[in-house]
């Protein structure tokens, strides 16, 4: 199954023009890659709302800002909901990420 979305990177600056940089924040990308597997954990114990885990493992094909700014990816959309990375495993060209809980801003 095929892959198509944004990926977060929260960024301490950011470079506005060649040489200047200004206050960072989050920084949204679009990646493609293949989805490798499929599999959802709700978790009901001992609270109110249900969390729900998504346990699915996203290859992407990595660029250089990727490579570069993997340390400090935030979040994974996919099914128009952000994902926090559990995971990540670097085989170059791709990069894989495991999925974990919801992203919250």
């Amino acid at each position: 199954m095929r892959y198509s979305g944004n990926v977060g990177f929260n960024q301490e600056s950011i470079e506005i023009e060649p040489g200047v940089y200004g206050p960072g924040g989050l920084v949204k990308r679009h990646y493609i890659g293949d989805i490798l597997n499929s599999k959802q954990n709700i978790d009901t114990s001992n609270t109110i709302n249900s969390n729900i885990k998504l346990n699915q493992r996203i290859s992407l094909i990595s660029d250089f800002f990727m490579r570069n700014n993997i340390q400090s990816l935030a979040y994974v959309e996919h099914m128009n909901v952000k994902w926090r990375p559990k995971s990540i495993e670097i085989l170059p060209p791709r990069i894989i990420i495991d999925l974990g809980e919801v992203y919250h801003e």
